[in-house]
């Protein structure tokens, strides 16, 4: 009787923990109600390893795409620009 509680208390907790899994397909951001605007999607990453103590030659790639209303043709350019930022206290940027 103990190990048939035990089991069904197992299979009960797996069986929750298991559903309560989301699939995250949609945007967080719910794009297709807003009335202006764009976004970028990830369509490709073209380089898969980047070495976070080599920064001065690592590199790193994205095939991204613009999506707006007009599928991307009101968007002519996009600039991205990024840095490297050390968020430990004392040490600095």
């Amino acid at each position: 009787m103990k190990m048939l509680r035990y089991s069904f208390g197992l299979l009960a907790s797996a069986l929750i923990l298991l559903s309560s899994c989301r699939d995250f397909v949609e945007p967080n951001v719910p794009y297709s109600e807003f009335d202006t605007g764009a976004y970028l999607r990830t369509i490709a990453r073209t380089s898969t390893t980047f070495n976070f103590f080599d920064l001065a030659s690592s590199k790193f790639a994205l095939t991204l795409e613009a999506v707006d209303i007009e599928d991307g043709k009101t968007v002519e350019t996009v600039e991205i620009r990024v840095r490297h930022r050390r968020l430990i206290p004392g040490v600095g940027l």
